[in-house]
């Protein structure tokens, strides 16, 4: 029975994290989700994370309590859910009506069905995985499960050692901008789910979703209009990943270790930035796009040091030559501001 009751919450954590990303992306104006539902829920993902992350790193490197940050962001994310869900009613009012409007239009014909198979698909895929990590992913779970483990201990934010349970001076310092794993033990603080569950199954599942979703909206942005090929694409890249394992490679992140920082830097945060690129150069969702684009990289260092080399860097390769081929001003505008978060990061990793 309290098997059950943990499935359940563990369940119902995940639920509020995507009502939590919804409500995130339903604060951007129209022009950037084009009131679909995909798009909210993405660029509320990296909302979310962004704004935990300006919230809880002062707070790391000052050393406050954690059950204050716990309570900050509890107070934050119900202040931001009252404000989405009363003064931006008419915005995810319109947001569902929308899509699921779009939705029954688009399920005629030759494409009938296929939203369904992928869904199908997605959800295998899903509890997959969320069996898979509790059974043979304990890499580096010392420091993803063990640290906020150790920080709800001591109510501290990362200063006691998960191996040896000394108080340090001061967090690790290598680790000393990434704040992922607090997020874990504010969750554990609030919700009482413990952070070997939240991130091992909750986490997990809840990534696994995104990433599925940010497949099928790239297999949408290469192939617009045809729902049918981007399902496939949606398929056919999850089982490469799946099926085609190289050590320390997207696919072994992708397939063991999901919800580690540096795995969600390889297959998400790459992939969305590859989507923003595609909504860029085509032009219909150059909102969203560039929306995206910023955020990666401004909450990327939440997840991993790795991601402020590797975000920018990417961001460049694709959108440098769309510059020069579209002799652009604007785009070269654009691609300067969306490369400031990174920056800022790659000069506070020095500070």
């Amino acid at each position: 029975m309290n098997d059950i009751l943990l499935i359940l919450k563990a369940i119902g954590v995940m639920g509020l994290y995507f009502v939590l990303f919804f409500l995130a992306g339903c604060l951007y104006s129209e022009k950037v989700h084009q009131n679909r539902l995909m798009n909210v829920l993405l660029t509320g993902f990296f909302t979310y994370f962004s704004a935990f992350h300006l919230m809880a790193l002062p707070m790391k490197l000052l050393h406050v309590k954690l059950h204050i940050l716990s309570i900050s962001w509890m107070a934050a994310a119900a202040v931001m859910a009252l404000f989405v869900l009363t003064v931006r009613r008419r915005v995810w009012i319109r947001v569902l009506a929308e899509t699921f409007s779009r939705t029954r239009k688009e399920e005629t014909g030759s494409t009938k069905g296929w939203t369904a198979f992928l869904l199908a698909f997605g959800i295998f895929i899903t509890l997959l995985l969320g069996i898979n990590y509790n059974h043979v992913s304990d890499y580096d779970a010392g420091y993803y499960i063990g640290l906020p483990m150790s920080s709800v201990y001591s109510d501290t934010i990362e200063l006691m050692d998960p191996y040896s349970g000394q108080m340090l001076d001061e967090p690790n310092p290598y680790y000393r901008l990434n704040t992922f794993t607090i997020h874990s033990a504010v969750v554990w603080q609030i919700t009482k789910l413990s952070p070997i569950t939240e991130e091992k199954f909750t986490m997990t599942m809840t990534l696994c979703v995104l990433f599925i979703l940010c497949l099928y909206k790239t297999g949408g942005q290469l192939f617009p209009g045809e729902r049918k090929k981007a399902v496939l694409f949606t398929w056919f890249s999850l089982l490469a990943l799946m099926f085609s394992y190289s050590l320390s490679g997207v696919s072994h992140y992708f397939a063991y270790r999901a919800y580690e920082g540096k795995a969600i830097t390889a297959y998400l945060l790459m992939t969305a930035v590859f989507c923003s690129f595609l909504s860029v150069y085509r032009e219909k969702e150059a909102g969203f796009g560039w929306r995206c684009l910023f955020l990666c990289g401004l909450c990327g260092i939440c997840f991993c040091n790795t991601a402020v080399l590797v975000v920018p860097v990417l961001t460049g390769a694709l959108l440098v030559p769309l510059v020069l081929y579209r002799r652009s001003g604007k785009i070269l505008l654009s691609l300067i501001l969306v490369l400031l978060p990174s920056v800022f990061w790659i000069l506070a990793s020095f500070l």
